[in-house]
């Protein structure tokens, strides 16, 4: 297992996200369950590779920028964002 940590900025982002579109309440809610689930069982499993060390997954509306520190057994949520087909 590993510990699901967000930094600051990615925590508020979602925030931001969830009041600017409660009509995704829902949708952000299972998200991110998913996300938790995924992130914390098998984070180098899900999602894609990206320069520097980076990942990004796509958990229902929202994509994900994070990164997994193997030694510590952690992943860190670096940013979140609305799908751009969603955020229109």
């Amino acid at each position: 297992m590993y510990r699901l940590d967000w930094l600051d900025a990615g925590f508020e982002q979602m925030d931001a996200l969830i009041r600017n579109h409660p009509v995704l309440e829902a949708a952000f809610a299972a998200g991110l369950r998913r996300l938790a689930r995924d992130l914390s069982q098998w984070p180098n499993e899900v999602g894609e590779s990206r320069p520097s060390g980076r990942r990004i997954g796509f958990f229902g509306p929202l994509v994900v920028y994070y990164k997994v520190l193997e030694e510590e057994r952690v992943t860190r949520v670096i940013s979140v964002h609305l799908r751009p087909h969603l955020a229109g």
